[in-house]
């Protein structure tokens, strides 16, 4: 199967701060998920 991404055309940054070098640790600091469900 040959895939393309059209050399990074279709993918664009959504600013969000993260990094491909981010943690599950960071992305969830300072967020409160007492009481929730998964």
């Amino acid at each position: 199967m040959i895939q393309s991404n059209y050399n990074g055309a279709l993918q664009q940054s959504v600013n969000s701060g993260f990094t491909a070098a981010s943690t599950a640790s960071d992305v969830i600091n300072g967020i409160n998920l007492s009481g929730k469900i998964a």
